[in-house]
């Protein structure tokens, strides 16, 4: 991962907590050293693998439930903003 420049005037907002929004938080940091600012839809604010829940019969263990660690949105220089968005100007 690249780490953040201040150089770098840019930002990118990922709205949600989803895999996709995992899967581009991962993609921009690999090659942009702007700003990254994370918004979680969930009440939580942490990356949840909901779709154990329905698929798995026996107990779930908490590497199954989350899909990242605490850390790695430190690691990655991400901003996480905790809130609701009701619109995008």
């Amino acid at each position: 991962m690249l780490s953040r420049s201040k150089v770098d005037p840019r930002k990118f907002v990922v709205v949600g907590d989803s895999e996709a929004a995992l899967s581009a938080v991962d993609a921009l940091r690999t090659t942009f050293t702007g700003d990254i600012v994370l918004i979680p839809q969930s009440p939580y604010g942490a990356f949840e693998n909901t779709d154990v829940l329905t698929r798995k019969f026996s107990q779930i263990s908490k590497n199954e439930v989350f899909l990242v660690e605490q850390d790695y949105l430190d690691r990655a220089n991400v901003t996480v903003m905790k809130g609701n968005v009701t619109n995008i100007d």
